[in-house]
């Protein structure tokens, strides 16, 4: 709720606030058993929820046809997880998803196997930058979660009213290597 409170003040009642919560927490609940049921035959059943040709797929194929990889910059909002499994279905290049490893090492090793079961890889934040550096050069695609505090390199921008760590790091890569 210090979050809710910090994000909208006084904008909106303790009700709506409540409401959002609930929502929130209803969505990370439908997310983390829809990764559940996905794990127990994860191609089979991705290709059930996949349409024939998702809307954007050429765009990124054009792009990709510039040989120089694909940045996806995108936030913790729906079911992120399955989004990467499902990219590595589309057979298109792999993933590489910029992840901070979790603190329990039993979520770490479950949350690993499901991330790269589609062909897809991890990229730790920890590593080295030339890592994603090497993905792009690779012609393969690397996803960042904007939406993380970011202690080094940040640039601070307005988010809900408070001067929020968001990293620079991607439109600098974006711009010297350039990647789409």
């Amino acid at each position: 709720m210090t979050n809710l409170d910090i994000a909208f003040g006084e904008s909106k009642t303790r009700d709506e606030k409540i409401q959002i919560l609930k929502q929130s927490y209803r969505q990370l609940a439908t997310s983390a058993l829809q990764c559940l049921w996905l794990n127990a035959d994860p191609e089979k059943r991705m290709v059930q929820l996949m349409e024939k040709e998702p809307e954007g797929l050429e765009v990124l194929k054009r792009c990709l046809d510039k040989g120089k990889g694909v940045f996806f910059l995108t936030a913790h909002y729906g079911n992120w997880e399955a989004l990467g499994l499902f990219h590595g279905y589309l057979n298109v290049s792999p993933l590489y998803s910029i992840v901070r490893r979790l603190d329990n090492p039993f979520l770490e090793e479950a949350a690993r196997t499901f991330r790269t079961v589609s062909g897809n890889g991890l990229l730790y934040r920890e590593e080295s930058p030339l890592k994603i550096v090497k993905a792009l050069k690779n012609n393969h695609c690397v996803a960042v979660m904007m939406d993380q505090n970011t202690a080094v390199g940040a640039v601070f921008v307005d988010f809900f009213g408070k001067a929020a760590a968001t990293p620079r790091s991607v439109a600098l890569l974006s711009y010297r290597l350039g990647t789409p």
